[in-house]
């Protein structure tokens, strides 16, 4: 059974996305999650946006900025991938494209049947961390 919630790390494309990364942990991993978020012209299919908004996690970290509820993996993770601090304005730019529904399949699926106030409060969240 799949993982489906609003939550950064609540669905199985993020988490297996940090998977990856924990497994290899590179910053090109990371900055290229928030440039295929953030460069896009086109709709940003949901799984690039789950990739995109860990990563961006990952940088509200690394600003010394964690959610109120920290998760230690994301915590360990940015300790170990230095440069994280320099991609702010790139993970801004991506969360930008993740929460318009024109653009983004995430968003779009979140709020398909009106507006989601728990979606929308956390990607609040993560700008407000990441800003």
């Amino acid at each position: 059974m799949g993982a489906w919630g609003e939550g950064v790390l609540e669905n199985d494309a993020a988490l297996d996305w940090l998977g990856e990364l924990e497994e290899q942990p590179q910053i090109q991993t990371v900055t290229f999650a928030l440039s295929d978020a953030a460069g896009t012209d086109d709709y940003l299919a949901a799984s690039a946006g789950c990739e995109a908004l860990v990563a961006a996690e990952l940088v509200a970290y690394a600003l010394g900025r964690p959610p109120s509820e920290p998760e230690e993996r994301l915590a360990t993770l940015a300790d170990e991938l230095a440069g994280l601090r320099e991609h702010a304005n790139l993970a801004v730019r991506a969360v930008a494209i993740v929460a318009d529904a024109d653009h983004s399949e995430l968003t779009d699926l979140w709020t398909e049947d009106g507006p989601n106030a728990d979606w929308d409060a956390v990607l609040a969240d993560l700008r407000s961390r990441l800003g």
